[in-house]
Parts: structure tokens; C-alpha cells; sequence
């Protein structure tokens, strides 16, 4: 199978899932047992890894995706929609370029976004919405559908009160500012009875280090 994967930083990257030795092989079978995988744009040293965004279809089974460092464009966000597994994709400082999530044929139930330039505008039929360190539009966000909204460490504007949904269970704004429409800060934003809600003051001592250390949490969804 390495014959027909030409890419060395793909390569490495199946190994590191498969638990096997540098320059040892893997079977079509071997990729089906691949649920989840995280792909690379950009090296620390500013090198593209040359991973393109087709390369999921080589895992059937996969669940869970990690994007790091694309420029993610419609065509992009069409071709993953058409995976007919995945369910949770992960964006870590990434871009989007006419992103309208509206247009796709199938979107994933969990969204997360990590340090992420000019967010889609909606996020339609989502489930879960998981934002941080990035600018928001609180109304981009389709409250019929969700159940969890968590925005952390975030500017968010356009909030206002959601008590009429009692689909969502969960909303945290830990450290996130509040925005109303007419430009105003708020404290709170109100939720209905049975949504557990956090909007918590967090340190403003972050350091790169730190993001980058829960780096593996977001991804997991904690």
C-alpha cells in the first residue's frame, strides 16, 4: 500500500495510528481500522507537507478529522462533506475563503475551531459547536439544532438570550467577551432552566505553550 501513497509526512502520520515502525508497509486493511487522523498543512518550519484535503477517502472508516494550518476553501469543505463517516472535524488555525456550510450535501454533527481567521458565517444543523481563541458571530449559529455550544477565550458578538431553546443542553463562554448587537458589553446572556451554563473569568496569562499543550484536549472534544 506505501507504493500507492507517495507522500512521506501521510505516510508517517499512518504509521503513527498504526502503532508501526518507520518504513514497514500497511495493507488497504489496514487504513479501514483508521478512525480518526489529523492532518498537517504547514511544518513548524513553514514547509508544506503537501497532505491535500482527497487523501481522507483513503480511510472508509473514518470518524473524526483534524485539519491544521489549511486554507480552506468551498471545494475543500464539498469534499470532505461527500466522506460518508466523518462526524466530527477539528479546524486548528486555519482560514476560510466563501466558506457557506449552507451548500454542503452533509455536515458533520461536531464542529471545533482553534485559532481560526474569518469563521463561516452559519453553521447550519450543527450539533456542537466548539470555539476558541477565535472572532464569532453569535447569531451564525443555527440554536435549533444544537445542544452544546462552547466558546472559550473568544470575542462574540451579536449575543443575546436563548431561553426559548430547550435543545441546548450546555452553553460555556468561559473567558469569551460578550458583545450585544447595539456594540455594548454584556455580563450574561440568559438560558432555559434545564442548560447548564458557565461564563467564568479566566486568566489572561496564556501563553503559547499552553495552547498548544491543549491542543490534544480540543480535539477530543474536553
Amino acid at each position: 500500500m506505501n507504493e500507492e501513497i507517495n507522500n512521506k509526512e501521510l505516510i508517517k502520520r499512518i504509521l503513527e495510528m498504526l502503532n508501526k515502525a518507520d518504513n514497514t508497509n500497511f495493507s488497504t486493511e489496514e487504513l479501514a481500522k483508521i478512525e480518526n487522523i489529523a492532518f498537517t498543512k504547514k511544518l513548524v518550519n513553514g514547509e508544506d507537507t503537501g497532505i491535500e484535503i482527497d487523501n481522507i477517502f483513503l480511510f472508509k472508516n473514518l470518524r473524526s478529522l483534524t485539519l491544521r494550518n489549511y486554507s480552506l476553501t468551498m471545494e475543500d469543505l464539498l469534499k470532505i462533506s461527500k466522506h460518508p463517516n466523518i462526524e466530527d472535524i477539528s479546524f486548528l488555525e486555519c482560514s476560510f475563503d466563501g466558506i457557506d456550510f449552507n451548500k454542503l450535501p452533509r455536515i458533520p454533527k461536531i464542529l471545533k475551531f482553534l485559532n481560526c481567521l474569518q469563521l463561516p458565517s452559519k453553521f447550519p444543523r450543527v450539533r456542537k459547536v466548539m470555539v476558541k481563541y477565535c472572532e464569532i458571530d453569535f447569531s451564525s449559529i443555527d440554536f435549533e439544532f444544537s445542544t452544546n455550544i462552547i466558546i472559550q477565550n473568544s470575542r462574540i458578538e451579536n449575543v443575546h438570550n436563548i431561553s426559548e431553546y430547550d435543545n441546548i443542553l450546555e452553553v460555556n463562554l468561559d473567558g469569551s467577551e460578550l458583545i450585544q448587537e447595539d456594540g455594548k458589553n454584556v455580563a450574561d446572556i440568559i438560558v432555559s432552566k434545564q442548560c447548564k451554563y458557565s461564563h467564568k473569568e479566566i486568566d489572561k496569562c496564556y501563553t503559547d505553550d499552553y495552547r498548544n499543550i491543549k491542543d490534544e484536549e480540543f480535539e477530543n472534544g474536553r
